[in-house]
């Protein structure tokens, strides 16, 4: 069973932001957005994120949203 994490962006550049479209056996799951410029770690957690919420059926037009509220976990936990 392969697993996909395919750019779907249609003018792809190396920098900005890019969706990006998770597929099982070839068929589209979700779609999730990464800044091309951040580690390959975070596009990972960010296709992670979007798999917990598919499994859970809940509404998959997340990411920025997503990633927002992580960045702010993140911001108090720097503090």
């Amino acid at each position: 069973m392969p697993i996909l994490i395919v750019n779907i962006t249609n003018d792809p550049q190396p920098t900005g932001v890019h969706e990006y479209e998770v597929r099982i056996n070839r068929t589209p799951k979700f779609r999730f957005k990464h800044r091309r410029e951040e580690p390959l770690s975070e596009c990972l957690r960010l296709a992670y994120e979007g798999a917990l919420r598919y499994e859970c059926n809940e509404p998959i037009e997340f990411c920025e949203k997503v990633k927002q509220e992580y960045e702010n976990e993140n911001k108090k936990t720097d503090m």
